[in-house]
């Protein structure tokens, strides 16, 4: 089941699209020179956001919540690449 929920569905209209994962949720190629391409989702509410990212490989998971709406998800991303490198030190 978790095989085809992260399988991507339609690779010749979105190549980076799965079942409500994406493989390229921020479209920021200097965030995906550090952290590869793995599936994530974002999202905003008035006063909120979030963003998940997970690695099934390593089994290790990322979620930020935040309480304020940002104008971008550059603090997300930076956000982001610390917990990785932070579970990379780990291993």
């Amino acid at each position: 089941t978790l095989k085809e929920f992260l399988k991507i569905q339609y690779p010749e209209q979105n190549p980076w699209q799965a079942i409500a994962w994406n493989l390229n949720e921020f479209g920021d190629e200097a965030f995906y020179r550090e952290v590869p391409h793995l599936p994530a989702h974002t999202g905003l509410d008035p006063g909120a956001s979030t963003a998940v990212m997970f690695d099934t490989t390593h089994k290790g998971a990322v979620i930020i919540f935040n309480n304020t709406q940002p104008t971008s998800f550059a603090p997300l991303l930076n956000g982001m690449k610390i917990l990785a490198g932070m579970a990379n030190i780990r291993k």
